[in-house]
């Protein structure tokens, strides 16, 4: 695949939802943590999304949160990409007419998670409602069947979403299934924006013909990404695999704890403090972040 016109390409970054001590919103963060994104080569933001702990946000805080990024995203030249998924359709289609109006780049969504889609076509049926809500802003299918439970083969979906909706224009592919993903690729569908949501293998999906990769640890891990990419481009391949290492002993790290709060923890490391998560999510002990840290320092990533 050429990533040459696309709208979405190299690493995204996927924000976390900054909160004060009391658990409100802390969007004051937003303006200086926009600027050093781009310092560290991120192309774009995909917020309010599973790092962005969307189900635990109201809509008007979702609001507010795409209002406060369209601004920083502007002025520092950042794709912004708004998750408008939910469980509720009619916040959805809210949020998709909001983005819409604010000018964002493009919209994303799960598919509902509770009462699940019937199949593709059920699926396509949600997705199309709520791409109708913004009629002029390209909407991207967010696949990540470990956390909703929605199963179905993407490369069809995108097959009948390019045939029946407008405005689609690609998928986040948050899915460890290497061989479905090969099966989009092998779409050779030039027009396709397809992304990848599992930075421990990104090198991988990088091989295998991606346009761009949307990540939790790019918001404090991007110089590592863009030197592993850089090392494949060169033909090091020892290299970018020594890196990829590095990335997956990371996420190892944060899956050991919990992995948005020790995200957190880690922002910490390059300068930012977004706060606490909100139940049902758990903070880390004293004890958890201090061996984190620990474990952390023995790898001499930052």
């Amino acid at each position: 695949m050429t990533t040459e016109g696309k709208l979405l390409r190299g690493l995204v970054a996927a924000p976390f939802t900054p909160f004060n001590t009391d658990l409100s919103l802390n969007l004051g963060v937003i303006d200086r943590f926009s600027s050093y994104l781009v310092s560290v080569g991120v192309t774009g933001v995909f917020i309010c999304g599973t790092t962005g702990e969307f189900p635990s946000l109201t809509i008007e805080e979702r609001i507010a949160i795409a209002d406060a990024w369209v601004v920083a995203a502007r002025r520092d030249g950042l794709k912004l990409v708004l998750h408008v998924g939910d469980n509720c359709l009619v916040t959805s289609q809210a949020l998709a007419r909001h983005g819409g109006d604010i000018g964002v780049d493009a919209i994303a969504m799960v598919p509902p998670s509770y009462f699940k889609p019937n199949g593709i076509g059920n699926s396509l049926e949600v997705f199309g409602a709520v791409a109708e809500s913004a009629p002029a802003t390209p909407i991207y299918y967010y696949d990540i069947p470990g956390l909703t439970g929605v199963a179905v083969s993407t490369s069809e979906f995108i097959r009948q979403a390019k045939a029946t909706i407008p405005t689609f224009a690609g998928v986040k592919f948050s899915n460890t299934d290497l061989i479905e993903l090969q099966r989009c690729v092998g779409l050779g569908d030039e027009s396709l924006n397809l992304l990848f949501g599992c930075d421990e293998m990104l090198l991988s999906a990088q091989v295998l013909g991606i346009d761009g990769a949307v990540g939790s640890t790019y918001n404090y891990l991007a110089p590592l990404y863009s030197q592993m990419l850089d090392a494949l481009k060169q033909g090091d391949m020892e290299r970018a695999r020594t890196l990829q290492g590095l990335s997956v002993k990371v996420v190892d790290l944060l899956c050991e704890t919990s992995p948005l709060p020790a995200g957190k923890l880690l922002l910490k490391r390059v300068g930012f403090d977004f706060g606490p998560v909100r139940l049902p999510l758990k903070n880390l002990t004293v004890s958890e972040e201090q061996n984190l840290n620990q474990s952390l320092d023995n790898l001499s990533v930052f």
